[in-house]
């Protein structure tokens, strides 16, 4: 039966590898299969979802979405003073706020704050590195370290308090502020002479309807090819392409015209008689335009546009797609999405209210349609979040009735609402977060992570408790990288902890190794959630992550695996 686990594990590793389904569904998938099976009861499984960490996490989240409506980024501008920005200033605040607000939260914050493209381009790399760092340094930071300690409730084991991860974490936010302050500027100089040709690869198509007096003029005579953000690139007609197109082209009625370019101002082409961008109808969509990248965690990845049905179910529809790497051509209904795909939307008055808006995109601009809370609520909002914070971490109240407390005055201040919760309860991260821990008490109870820890222990047997030690980090690390966070942990914690009670050492060590290397994620833009938004948001390419993430990724691995053990003895 243990082989039979293994083997399960192994083909869920593969599906989150190779993103065939959500990670949510393949995770749920496993442990419905294992409760079938009865290698775990229903009371356990129950438990699972109704665990104190991820209560604790959600209620964070709802919570978040009301510091989203607050103008914490106009008092953090008022509060400095200036426009001029750089990594040491910036960082400091991104560190501190990263610690006790959703890294993606503060991360999107500041490429709001950072309103000019030189700014992304040489900050917004840096700022999502410092988000990562900053999360370390709390209970609350990040959801590893939460996932973590509830795995170590449900082991027995006395949990994490709210500034343990500190002794670690403030050593990790300092040493990357210094790399990131005295190095990013050289590796990442070239962005701003590439800012501009990025710009270029967005991918827009638009229809000649019925009656436009485009139709039956060539392009020349329209006036198409002197348009100053966007260049026309083929025409799509009865389902056949011509490309390249001539000025001497004549259009025709619905022509589809395929265009390229930096469509930040693509009200341009609505100067044109009857010529509707991909899907804007005025009468249903508002004008109001929205940046935003494709989850990793959306229902949409891999599946074509047209068979989404934007319209109906977010109430907005695609003006304009790009995508790293790739040059898109064809009908844009054809083109099948890819996480990380950054897209344009036209959205109308409802679009924000959508519970599953928020499930499969993040956005880089404010959204017109949120009405955001003035500076005095904001400021209570913010002081009565820290307060609750201050009287977790000094023991006087605990963090899940503080959080609790803090819900409730919200609501009854009317910044949140019973139907606000429900929009913002993230079920696809409790279904993955429950779903890891009944799967992670399988591993357990079944002998499963006994097998892998007696393999780790094999191969380390000549290099003593310290090296086996380091294994157990980069395996985090490895996981992390080709998986989710959240996966990491839930497949090494168990081991760890195993590994550890085989040796006859302290559980601590090698729990802290887990929830750093599932942390550590440097190296590419899919790996962590901000690193996708500013991928987006500065133009970055998958190189710039690996030229500035992998020296930081050693620094970030030296201090862990030097002070854990100092910190926290075997």
């Amino acid at each position: 039966m243990d082989i039979l686990i293994l083997i399960c594990l192994a083909v869920v590793i593969i599906l989150l590898i190779k993103n065939v389904f959500e990670p949510a569904l393949v995770f749920f998938g496993l442990l419905i299969f294992y409760f079938l099976l009865g290698l775990i009861d229903t009371t356990e499984l129950l438990k699972s979802f109704v665990n104190q960490s991820i209560i604790t996490l959600t209620l964070l989240i709802i919570i978040a979405d009301v510091f989203a409506r607050t103008q914490i980024t106009t008092i953090i501008n008022r509060l400095s003073g200036t426009k001029k920005r750089n990594i040491i200033g910036t960082g400091l605040v991104v560190g501190v706020l990263s610690g006790f607000l959703s890294n993606t939260l503060v991360v999107q914050m500041f490429i709001k704050l950072l309103d000019k493209k030189e700014f992304k381009a040489k900050l917004l790399l840096p700022i999502s590195y410092i988000a990562i760092l900053g999360g370390t340094a709390t209970l609350i930071g990040t959801s590893t370290n939460l996932i973590a300690n509830g795995f170590m409730v449900d082991m027995g084991l006395e949990p994490f308090s709210f500034f343990d991860f500190a002794y670690i974490g403030i050593p990790l936010v300092l040493a990357g502020l210094l790399y990131l302050t005295f190095f990013s500027r050289k590796i990442l100089g070239h962005k701003e002479d590439e800012i501009r040709e990025d710009d270029q690869n967005y991918f827009l198509e638009a229809r000649i309807l019925p009656g436009s007096s485009l139709a039956g003029k060539t392009i020349l005579e329209n006036g198409l090819r002197n348009l100053e953000n966007v260049f026309l690139t083929e025409i799509i007609r009865h389902n056949n392409l011509i490309s390249p197109v001539k000025p001497s082209t004549v259009l025709m009625e619905n022509d589809i015209l395929v265009f390229t370019g930096d469509i930040e101002n693509v009200k341009e082409l609505q100067k044109f008689d009857k010529l509707e961008i991909f899907e804007q109808q005025n009468d249903i969509l508002n004008q109001n335009l929205v940046w935003a990248v494709l989850s990793h965690k959306s229902e949409l990845v891999n599946r074509k546009i047209k068979d989404c049905d934007f319209r109906n179910k977010f109430n907005a529809a695609i003006v304009a797609i790009k995508r790293e790497g790739e040059k898109l051509g064809g009908k844009i209904g054809e083109i099948t999405l890819k996480t990380g795909d950054y897209l344009v939307l036209a959205v109308g008055d409802c679009f924000s209210q959508s519970r599953e808006v928020k499930n499969n995109f993040y956005f880089l601009n404010d959204l017109k349609t949120v009405d955001k809370f003035d500076i005095k609520n904001s400021v209570f909002i913010f002081i009565s979040f820290i307060l609750v914070i201050i009287l977790a971490a000094s023991g006087v109240i605990s963090l899940i009735k503080g959080l609790f407390v803090l819900l409730f005055l919200y609501m009854a201040a009317g910044y949140t609402s019973f139907k606000d919760m429900l929009k913002n309860t993230n079920l696809n991260l409790i279904i993955l977060l429950g779903s890891a821990l009944g799967i992670s008490k399988v591993l357990v109870s079944n002998g499963a992570s006994e097998i892998i820890s007696d393999f780790i222990l094999y191969i380390s047997w000549n290099i003593g408790i310290y090296g086996t030690f380091i294994l157990i980090y980069f395996l985090s690390i490895i996981l992390t990288e080709l998986t989710l966070n959240a996966s990491a942990v839930a497949i090494a914690f168990p081991v760890a902890y195993l590994t550890a009670t085989t040796l006859g050492v302290s559980p601590i060590p090698f729990i802290f190794a887990v929830t750093y290397g599932a942390s550590a994620s440097f190296l590419t833009k899919f790996g962590y959630q901000t690193n996708m938004l500013v991928s987006a948001a500065g133009n970055y390419k998958s190189g710039d992550f690996i030229r500035l993430g992998l020296p930081l990724s050693i620094i970030y691995s030296v201090i862990v695996l030097v002070l854990v053990p100092v910190l926290f003895e075997f």
